[in-house]
């Protein structure tokens, strides 16, 4: 399977990789890491795979509308013909369809907030969506053998219906940029393992504050690379690692307070 493939997959779908969802006669749920192996199994449909929706501190980068009526999927179809081609996917399923929409990284009240209003706006208020709260909860990851069926359902354009190619659909994604409400405060950590958390919730601060001065691409869990903000980088040199922030070029370090001190005061990191 092409790494690049795992790579899309990682940067597009996985909010948390402490954990995940497999069928033993139903879904349960495995504290063990979200690898690259466990991904490599579940998209060659060797095991069904159930991907969190939300990461360990309330975030998420993806929103999933899930209507289990086959009436319901084409106000589902007709909905995806409203929302950029490049940020989003329409996954035929057992009993209707799944709608993916990629996005920033935003609390997950309103990652929901959005998705709910997108399903009222074609009659479909009583349909799941994904997130729906701040806590552990699961959805099989879209492109993956359904535990009940043994099937992979396909990936399809809503206006002609055609099949797609899952590895190069997700090639193609453009998250949209969602805003977190201003006024919501940030949500309370969820309690599974201790030191997962604290480098989780460290990676995605500083990510975020990262994210206000470049584009970042996560390329690993608590990895990411983008052009550096404090040169003229012609290619991706800034690398993040867990807290921590080092560019190769121009050498410049740090964590989330110093870039927050550039933020406010203009205080250019160490180097």
């Amino acid at each position: 399977m092409a790494e690049s493939f795992i790579h899309d997959t990682y940067r597009l779908l996985i909010n948390r990789v402490d954990c995940y969802l497999t069928w033993y006669d139903r879904w349960v749920l495995r504290r063990a890491p979200l690898n690259k192996e466990v991904l490599t199994k579940a998209l060659g449909g060797d095991m069904h795979l159930g991907i969190q929706a939300v990461s360990g501190t309330g975030m998420a980068r993806w929103t999933c509308l899930d209507a289990d009526d086959v009436t319901l999927f084409a106000p589902l179809a007709e909905l995806a013909m409203t929302l950029p081609i490049e940020s989003r996917l329409l996954e035929r399923s057992r009993r209707g369809g799944h709608l993916w929409l990629f996005h920033s990284l935003v609390d997950w009240q309103t990652a929901h907030d959005r998705g709910v209003e997108l399903a009222a706006s074609v009659g479909l208020s009583d349909i799941e969506v994904y997130p729906k709260y701040c806590g552990v909860h699961a959805v099989r990851l879209i492109g993956t053998r359904h535990p009940k069926t043994g099937l992979i359902y396909p990936i399809v354009e809503p206006k002609t219906g055609e099949m797609l190619d899952l590895p190069s659909a997700l090639t193609s994604i453009v998250p949209v940029r969602l805003e977190c409400s201003p006024t919501r405060s940030m949500p309370t950590l969820i309690s599974t393992s201790r030191s997962f958390e604290h480098v989780c919730g460290d990676f995605e601060v500083l990510a975020r504050l990262l994210g206000q001065l470049t584009e970042l691409k996560v390329y690993a869990p608590f990895k990411a690379s983008g052009r550096c903000p404090w040169h003229d980088d012609g290619s991706p040199s800034l690398y993040v690692k867990g807290r921590r922030f080092h560019c190769l070029a121009c050498g410049v370090w740090g964590d989330a307070p110093d870039v927050r001190r550039f933020l406010n005061k203009g205080i250019r990191p160490p180097s």
